[in-house]
């Protein structure tokens, strides 16, 4: 990880690499929010993660070589997926049930609340912002009256 001087913006790179579930859950808990994974695919389990920092956003790459079954809490973070291989399936949070392959880019689930599915063999990158800052990039443009930026759906 660098660290900026004063005034300058912090960037940070994290890579974790592993084939322990356990070790896997762990650390998903320490980077997003407490949940609980679990494996269908008996004799893979490798999880591949790259996550660069800037302020208050990260991108992060994820390529898992398994099928992994997960239930989130709220993350208090816009997460947004984008899915380059593989398939995630069953993803349900309150009012929504969905699937989503190569080529979709959706919003996990809002804020504040949990949300869980299936990860099926895939690579996908998540971005994670916090909420508050599409509100202040939005309240930069000329003749706007502010207001808080609201996404209407997960697509």
């Amino acid at each position: 990880m660098t660290h900026g001087l004063e005034g300058e913006v912090t960037l940070g790179t994290l890579v974790f690499d592993s084939d322990d579930l356990e070790e896997t859950e762990d650390f998903l808990c320490r980077a997003y929010a407490r949940m609980r994974i679990g494996s269908g695919t008996p004799d893979a389990s490798r999880a591949r993660i790259r996550r660069q920092t800037l302020a208050s956003i990260s991108v992060d790459e994820l390529d898992l070589d398994f099928d992994m079954s997960y239930s989130v809490s709220p993350l208090g973070k816009i997460c947004l997926c984008v899915v380059h291989d593989g398939t995630i399936e069953d993803h349900v949070f309150p009012g929504v049930e969905d699937a989503f392959g190569p080529g979709d880019v959706v919003s996990f689930a809002p804020p504040d609340l949990p949300y869980s599915g299936r990860i099926r063999a895939a690579r996908y990158n998540i971005t994670m912002l916090d909420p508050a800052l599409l509100s202040q990039v939005a309240a930069t443009v000329d003749q706007r009256t502010p207001q808080p930026v609201r996404l209407t759906g997960h697509r």
